[in-house]
């Protein structure tokens, strides 16, 4: 079966290989990610998925274009990427290929619906320091209202209704801990600065 091998750095692949095709010391590890395209799959494109002898599916992830109503039930894509990069091209990377919005949060989340949060960590991270070689993760989008609070999430994958809630329901719960966490730093910010302030005010 022929996949779709997404490289996040085609730069950083090549350390697999030493000039004369020999393996070198930095071997290059890979994930797999599952996913069915941001507003489904364009219009003329094959998106039947292939079966191989080992039962999985997967589809050509290059052949994506502009969004439209999905056809089918279940487009689903598969895409292979090289975790030895920051971060920050590693999620560019899945941006792009799925084609989600610049203006549009989003993370992975492995099949136990453990979020990565790869939208909080430092951009110039190694991703082989957050996502586990050979493991199967998942897109879920992460929608944001006016006031900056967070929606619903919204799953680029499709388990069945019991397993896509059950994922919605402990990604909302890690989502809303990370809120709580970063309202106390601002309220302890917040107190801290009243504190030095009063002190500065006070003369003994």
């Amino acid at each position: 079966m022929k996949r779709g091998l997404g490289l996040a750095v085609t730069r950083r692949s090549r350390l697999s290989f030493s000039k004369k095709g020999e393996e070198a010391s930095t071997p290059v590890s890979y994930i797999r990610i599952k996913f069915i395209p941001y507003g489904g799959a364009s219009e003329g494109t094959d998106n039947t998925s292939q079966s191989s002898g080992d039962g999985k599916q997967s589809s050509n992830p290059q052949k994506i274009t502009s969004p439209t109503k999905l056809p089918i039930v279940n487009p689903e894509f598969e895409i292979l990427i090289n975790i030895n990069s920051p971060i920050r091209l590693l999620m560019e990377y899945v941006r792009d290929t799925v084609r989600i919005p610049k203006t549009m949060d989003f993370d992975l989340f492995d099949e136990m619906g453990n979020l990565k949060y790869t939208f909080i960590r430092n951009p110039q991270i190694m991703a082989s320091t957050i996502l586990t070689p050979k493991a199967v993760y998942f897109i879920v989008l992460l929608p944001k209202s006016d006031l900056g609070t967070f929606l619903k999430p919204q799953l680029l994958i499709h388990r069945g209704a019991r397993i896509n809630a059950d994922y919605i329901t402990r990604i909302r719960r890690q989502m809303n801990a990370i809120t709580r966490k970063r309202s106390g730093r601002i309220t302890r910010k917040k107190s801290q600065s009243s504190v030095r302030s009063f002190k500065s005010g006070v003369s003994f």
